[in-house]
């Protein structure tokens, strides 16, 4: 059929474009979320690296933790822990990402080392000198 010079679509065509750009937002939209859960994460990460010279060394106990996401390998936490800072108690959550055989490492009731912003305290981030993370790869 033609209408002013302009094929029309068989009806085929529009329902198989019409699901393809249903599929191509529903990937986006999956990936953008994925991102922004992943977001506390990577700032941790970047945080570790610049309190590592800056940063205030304290011990810290485990009062709680959530478990947001894992893999195969490893664990997305939050941690809930206590520490001390400048004479205050103080509790905040760090989200970190933990390789699954140090997990037990951060089970709530145990000591980790954290590093503490000195200009603000409630910016901290786990010390992967003396908590590790990570299980070195070889």
């Amino acid at each position: 059929m033609e209408i002013i010079g302009q094929a029309i679509p068989p009806a085929g065509a529009i329902a198989m474009g019409a699901f393809f750009t249903i599929l191509i937002i529903a990937v986006a939209l999956a990936v953008i979320g994925f991102l922004l859960r992943q977001r506390p994460f990577r700032e941790e990460r970047a945080r570790a690296l610049s309190l590592a010279t800056a940063g205030t060394r304290t011990p810290a106990l485990v009062r709680a933790w959530s478990r947001e996401s894992a893999t195969e390998k490893a664990s997305n936490l939050r941690l809930t822990v206590s520490f001390a800072a400048h004479g205050v108690e103080r509790e905040v959550e760090v989200p970190v990402r933990v390789d699954k055989d140090l997990i037990i490492g951060f089970a709530p009731g145990t000591t980790i080392h954290l590093l503490i912003d000195p200009a603000d305290p409630a910016r901290v981030c786990v010390d992967r000198s003396l908590s590790p993370v990570e299980v070195p790869r070889s």
